[in-house]
């Protein structure tokens, strides 16, 4: 490996870096083609003094990637604005193009009571008896799974309702594929009814 002894040429380098993968999120937002709120990311990549106010991040109209900051009193802010008042480190900056690299966009924004979790859970099924359980205790025979969309929207499993596979938990709005039996978000208030 070569070590650069020059400083000057080590933070030019640094700078090079920043710009490409800035460069790369820019890339990753014109493929998902709308705002990627938070609230969908498994965690939110900044400073822990700023991360409850960021809302989303987009492209603008010159194609920069640009974060909405409505609680603040400059609204929206660039990615090099963050790391200039370091509220963004670089590792910060790699997590953000990692998790939109492999964000699957859904085709309209996410309702308030939509999240996505952040570890890799499944639904159990237990075959002899042709039976889910939820993590939260939740089963067939308890309250009970309804068909749903990808935000645990109910949706009724009829011919070109568009429903896919999808179940939500009737208890805790976890929401996951029959299939897979992979859990691919929640929705936090399953019961608004009541």
């Amino acid at each position: 490996m070569n070590t650069i002894n020059d400083l000057p040429e080590l933070k030019q380098q640094l700078a090079r870096f920043q710009n490409h993968l800035i460069v790369n999120i820019a890339g990753e937002l014109k493929r998902i083609n709308r705002r990627v709120y938070m609230r969908e990311l498994p965690f939110v990549p900044f400073t822990n003094s700023i991360k409850k106010d960021i809302d989303c991040i987009y492209l603008d109209d010159q194609s920069a990637p640009t974060i909405e900051v409505p609680f603040l009193e400059y609204k929206r802010k660039s990615i090099h604005d963050f790391i200039a008042e370091k509220e963004m480190d670089h590792w910060d900056l790699i997590s953000l193009f990692e998790m939109l690299q492999a964000f699957f966009p859904f085709e309209s924004n996410p309702p308030l009571t939509f999240s996505l979790i952040s570890e890799e859970e499944y639904i159990s099924f237990y075959e002899k008896w042709d039976n889910w359980v939820c993590l939260c205790k939740n089963g067939v025979g308890i309250e009970g799974f309804q068909t749903c969309d990808q935000y645990g929207e109910i949706l009724m499993a009829t011919i070109g309702s568009g429903w896919e596979d999808l179940y939500r938990c009737a208890r805790c709005g976890r929401i996951f594929s029959q299939l897979s039996h992979k859990i691919i978000g929640i929705n936090t208030d399953p019961n608004p009814e009541e």
